[in-house]
């Protein structure tokens, strides 16, 4: 599956001896294995989710990057499991919502209108600016957020136009990707430039792939819930991504949900 162009392999492991039996399996070599083989179209997969039973809510989740490392959250995985339990028939038809566990948080799944949508809480607390070099001569200011996942973001006075440009931006993501000032294991970064109060341009450098990626779920958190803590009254910022679009909504108990663009590209016998 994939969410804004970000593909997963996603497999479910409903009964409590079947998911002793995963338990056992070695997950970060399964998903660099996995995520080596082209999901239909897409030359590589950037991720693996296995959902186990749980004892608090409706799912557990086990992700893993295409490197094999865990993660705490990935939002356009998130919404690809909205999708997946309602299209398999996981949870009983008459529920309008289940819940899902993951290391960063409690993750409520719906459709909304047809799409996969997820909700979380918003981040407790915006950090920074805060400034490093580069370089000996290259200053960047940039915020941390942790949207479930630890993120640098930067906003930027105008929307880069060129490679050299974005080669640019990846010399800084990978500076910064790297500090543990704020995470033990680093941090995400995500660049962004507002078109206007509800209409943002994003790009995010991601753990676990060390690139930058087509789109990002944490991201687009990360960025509209920056950009709302200066536009407050603005409920829903769309998230322009090379991926495609995702859009953020806000809501009156400190809620944010996320909407991703979900398509199913493989399909194959779980075993």
């Amino acid at each position: 599956m994939s969410g804004a162009e970000n593909s997963f392999w996603i497999t479910h492991f409903p009964s409590p001896v079947l998911s002793s039996f995963s338990m056992n399996r070695n997950w970060s070599q399964v998903a660099k294995t996995l995520c080596k083989q082209p999901g239909n179209s897409h030359a590589k997969v950037d991720g693996l989710v296995i959902l186990l039973p749980s004892n608090t809510c409706d799912f557990k989740w086990l992700f893993y990057n295409a490197d094999g490392s865990p993660a705490e959250m990935c939002g356009n995985a998130a919404c690809c499991v909205a999708d997946y339990v309602f299209k398999k028939k996981l949870i009983p038809v008459e529920r309008a919502s289940f819940t899902f566990e993951t290391a960063a948080q409690k993750i409520k799944g719906k459709l909304k209108e047809g799409k996969a949508c997820i909700f979380l809480k918003q981040a407790e607390a915006i950090q920074g600016p805060f400034e490093v070099f580069i370089n000996t001569d290259e200053k960047t200011s940039y915020f941390f957020i942790d949207s479930s996942v630890p993120h640098a973001v930067i906003e930027l006075p105008t929307w880069p136009s060129s490679l050299t440009d974005w080669e640019n931006k990846k010399t800084i993501a990978e500076v910064l990707r790297k500090r543990t000032t704020h995470h033990k294991n680093g941090m995400n970064v995500s660049f962004y430039y507002r078109q206007n109060n509800t209409q943002l341009l994003a790009r995010s450098f991601e753990r676990g792939i060390e690139d930058f990626t087509p789109a990002c779920g944490t991201g687009a958190l990360a960025v509209a819930q920056i950009h709302h803590q200066r536009q407050p009254d603005v409920k829903r910022i769309f998230v322009q991504m090379p991926g495609g679009q995702l859009e953020v909504g806000f809501h009156s108990d400190k809620t944010v949900s996320l909407v991703s663009p979900v398509k199913w590209l493989q399909e194959m016998e779980e075993k």
